[in-house]
C-alpha cells in the first residue's frame, strides 16, 4: 500500500474513478449528478492545475502500479458558523475504486491529507 503526491500523469486515472464515482451517484439524483457536456475533459484540466498548485493536497493511493483511489484537499478558514480554533482542511474530491477499499484506502488516504493538512496550519 502506497500513498504518494498526485503527478500529472496520474490524473487521467483520477477523471476515471470520479466519472465512475459519479455515474454510481447518478442512480440517486439524476438531476444533480448528471454530467456536462465536456466534463471529463473538463474535468481533467481542473484536476491538472490542482495537481501543480503547492495550495492543494493531492494524493493517490497505488497498489502494484494500479491507482485505485485519491483524495484532493485544500487548507481554508472554517464557515463562519463553527469555531475549530484555526483553519480546516476541506476535502473536495474522495473516491477509491470499490467499496471494499473505504476502511483501508479510505481512511489512509484520508490520515494522511489530515496529517499533511495540519502540516500547513489545520486543525
Amino acid at each position: 500500500m502506497a500513498i504518494r503526491d498526485a503527478i500529472s500523469d496520474d490524473v487521467p486515472r483520477m477523471v476515471e474513478l470520479a466519472a465512475f464515482k459519479r455515474a454510481q451517484y447518478q442512480e440517486y439524483s439524476l438531476v444533480f449528478w448528471r454530467p456536462a457536456v465536456g466534463a471529463r475533459e473538463a474535468q481533467r484540466a481542473f484536476f491538472d492545475k490542482l495537481v501543480a498548485s503547492p495550495d492543494w493536497i493531492c494524493l493517490v493511493h497505488e497498489a502494484d502500479g494500479f491507482v485505485n483511489g485519491f483524495i484532493i484537499a485544500t487548507v481554508v478558514s472554517p464557515p463562519p458558523v463553527y469555531d475549530p480554533g484555526g483553519k480546516v482542511c476541506m476535502i473536495d474530491d474522495f473516491v477509491v475504486c470499490e467499496p471494499s477499499l473505504w476502511p483501508t484506502v479510505g481512511s489512509a488516504l484520508r490520515e494522511e491529507a489530515e496529517r499533511k493538512a495540519a502540516m500547513t496550519g489545520a486543525v
